[in-house]
């Protein structure tokens, strides 16, 4: 018996590129969640809303307090294979 589930490369690479994002949204949460530590309650980041100044903030905060951390390391990583995995699902079946 043989179970075929109909993935084609296409949507492999895009379940792919989906959970690189999804683990690079996590990877920017713990970022958030690190700086809040080391920062008093005024100075504090929301989770909401991201845009990309706030990201910098973040990124640079982060790098500020945690100069030898490695979660923006990995969410650069993952940042990364997200649009790599959509570029290769956009051209696989082409």
């Amino acid at each position: 018996m043989s179970l075929h589930l109909g993935l084609t490369p296409t949507s492999t690479f895009l379940c792919l590129a989906v959970a690189s994002g999804v683990v690079s949204m996590y990877f920017t949460s713990r970022e958030i969640h690190e700086v809040n530590k080391k920062t008093s309650p005024e100075l504090h980041i929301a989770y909401s809303v991201m845009y990309p100044a706030k990201l910098r903030h973040i990124k640079s905060m982060y790098k500020r307090l945690y100069p030898e951390g490695k979660i923006d390391q990995w969410r650069v990583v993952c940042q990364v294979a997200m649009f790599v995995f959509f570029v290769l699902g956009a051209v696989v079946d082409r």
